[in-house]
């Protein structure tokens, strides 16, 4: 996750040095990996205008460029193929500095006195693939718009600074700006901006005109649409442009770039489908069909399983849920009206089709962790009032709505007194309550008692476990007084077995045998090599529901198949001077499916 310093200030006032924050961060348990400042290695780097470009007199592949920067006219050799009178350009002037240390000095190119230089996006340190329609070769074409003299930091917001966070799984809530808002909050003090959403709706209602539907709440807990009208597509304002890039975020339309933003905004994933190419204006969210096809938006056809979790029309499959949308419904430049949909997908589910058809997008890491169910109606109406702020479309009133089984409010009760014993401090009560407000809990006291109702962004706290932690690394992990623990230890004694184990290990080792240690799983195939009858108890194998690889997808119940592949690859090294062993569990069950743990 990547955050823009210049966007968290949209919705929080906080100050002071980025290094300093980010070691905050990282020491709260929200660990900053990189603090990067774009343009921190560029200077005096400004948009020109080429007024003329003529060939060098004494190179065939060089040619002379006049360029107005705005204070002054520049002469300018290059060796750029794709330049033209009137573009727009960067210009390192003389004495400039670009990134990786490059000096750029006035000097004489086959006689001729070149001042500066035009610049590439990669010499800028500027990532071709978000921007969308630029040459990837020769030098960067601004937009014809942009002014002459203008320093390149602030037409791409070179000057910000950008926290690349190394987050957790369990903290789904700061995968999102907000989130981190409010993380932010708690840290460094400010109150939260959220945005003051309103969608000026016109025309005739949603109802009736498109139908949303869901076959399992397990799977999809909430699903959402919203229909756009009169739509309009073309490109992003540029500030949008520049908040999506600075995520790492390839800009596409303006359509597609709402939902982006709103995604990196809330954390809550959207996607948008032509709604004139959706049959029956009906969504339902349900499980594929076993060999059900569906071309995806980079043009590969899929061939889905009933493990899919699928949003399907009256024709069948338009989009993978929570990991890529179908071609056949994708927004285009001929598109008039939306359907915008908003959905919440079971992590487990999505995580397991991103896998298994090798597909993973901004989208699907986030529903692996956890969405919000309760953003997500405020969530589509925000995409709806960036569109029709832009004037890009019209909202129709109303949403469609399943939610089946809404998220219940979590209280969790404790007292001062635990949460010191807890953590091994002694805070102040008051101070204990100061803390859990900031983190946005709602503290009710009851005698000694504290109540704290967790905000709902915070799926991962659920018990007192969870409370006291939070404490803890508020007040600072390093302001907690380093104790030595108490508890009673007592003679451990082994087992006859494990003693024989032990023993006979050693003698082999001893005797020149090296201990192999292999993985607990296997493949059914490696039996069949090592030439066990089918009817053999080794093949009552347990399946693993998450295979760490198709290569292993059983629970082992012989040594053999992974002391084989040893062998195997010790031969390929060059090495046949072998000689393993190895100790360790093997799994047995009664029957399959089994009911019981296995011997």
């Amino acid at each position: 996750m990547n955050a823009s310093l210049k966007w968290m200030r949209d919705y929080i006032d906080i100050t002071g040095e980025p290094d300093q924050m980010a070691e905050i961060l990282t020491d709260a348990g929200i660990p900053v990996e990189h603090v990067i400042r774009p343009g921190a290695e560029i200077s005096r780097v400004v948009t020109g205008r080429l007024l003329s470009v003529e060939k060098h007199p004494q190179a065939d592949h060089l040619v002379i460029c006049q360029v107005d920067v705005g204070t002054e006219q520049l002469q300018i050799v290059t060796g750029a193929p794709n330049v033209r009178p009137g573009q727009i350009v960067p210009v390192a002037e003389p004495n400039s500095r670009l990134p990786g240390g490059v000096k750029i000095k006035s000097s004489k190119l086959r006689g001729v006195k070149s001042c500066g230089m035009l610049c590439s996006m990669q010499e800028l340190g500027l990532d071709p693939d978000l921007f969308p329609g630029a040459e990837k070769n020769g030098i960067f074409i601004l937009p014809e718009t942009t002014p002459a003299g203008i320093d390149i930091h602030e037409l791409y917001d070179l000057d910000d600074v950008i926290f690349e966070f190394e987050l957790t799984p369990n903290r789904a809530d700061c995968f999102s700006m907000l989130g981190l808002a409010y993380e932010m909050s708690a840290l460094f003090g400010g109150e939260v901006r959220r945005p003051s959403v309103s969608t000026g709706d016109q025309g005739e209602p949603v109802e009736g005109r498109a139908r949303v539907s869901l076959e399992d709440p397990r799977f999809c807990s909430r699903f959402c649409a919203r229909l756009l009208e009169n739509v309009k597509v073309g490109p992003s304002p540029e500030w949008l442009t520049e908040r999506l890039r600075s995520a790492g975020i390839r800009p596409v339309n303006n359509i597609v770039d709402a939902a982006n933003y709103v995604m990196i905004e809330y954390g809550q994933p959207l996607h948008t489908y032509d709604y004139d190419h959706v049959a029956g204006h009906s969504l339902h969210c349900r499980h594929a069909e076993e060999g059900e096809k569906l071309t995806t938006l980079d043009g590969e056809e899929r061939t889905l399983t009933p493990a899919d979790l699928v949003i399907a029309d009256e024709k069948g499959a338009v989009c993978i849920a929570g990991v890529m949308g179908g071609l056949d419904s994708e927004v285009t430049e001929s598109t008039s009206s939306v359907l915008l949909e908003a959905a919440v997908f079971n992590g487990a589910s999505v995580r397991r089709t991103s896998r298994r058809i090798g597909l993973r997008s901004e989208a699907s890491g986030r529903y692996e962790r956890g969405v919000n169910p309760a953003q997500t109606k405020e969530a589509l109406d925000r995409v709806c009032q960036i569109l029709t702020e832009q004037g890009a479309c019209t909202a129709a009133p109303g949403m469609l709505d399943v939610y089946p089984c809404p998220a219940e409010e979590k209280k969790i009760s404790t007292s001062a007194q635990k949460i010191n014993r807890y953590i091994g401090i002694s805070l102040p009560e008051e101070e204990i309550i100061q803390i859990l407000r900031k983190l946005h809990f709602t503290v009710e006291k009851n005698g000694e008692e504290i109540t704290a109702v967790v905000p709902d962004f915070r799926a991962d706290v659920s018990g007192e476990a969870d409370l006291c932690e939070e404490v803890a690394r508020i007040y600072g992990y390093e302001n907690i007084p380093l104790t030595t623990p108490y508890s009673q230890v007592s003679k451990g004694v082994m087992d006859k077995e494990t003693e024989i184990m032990m023993s006979a290990a050693d003698a082999l080792r001893e005797d020149g045998l090296s201990e192999a240690v292999t993985f607990s799983f296997m493949h059914k195939d490696s039996l069949k090599k090592l030439n066990y009858p089918e009817t053999d108890r080794v093949y009552q194998a347990i399946p693993i529901l998450n295979p760490i690889s198709e290569e292993y997808p059983f629970v082992r119940t012989t040594l053999l198949p992974g002391l084989m592949q040893a062998v195997q690859y010790t031969l390929a090294q060059k090495n046949d001077r072998i000689a393993l062993f190895e100790t360790g569990h093997v799994f047995y069950t009664h029957s399959l499916p089994f009911t019981e743990f296995p011997d």
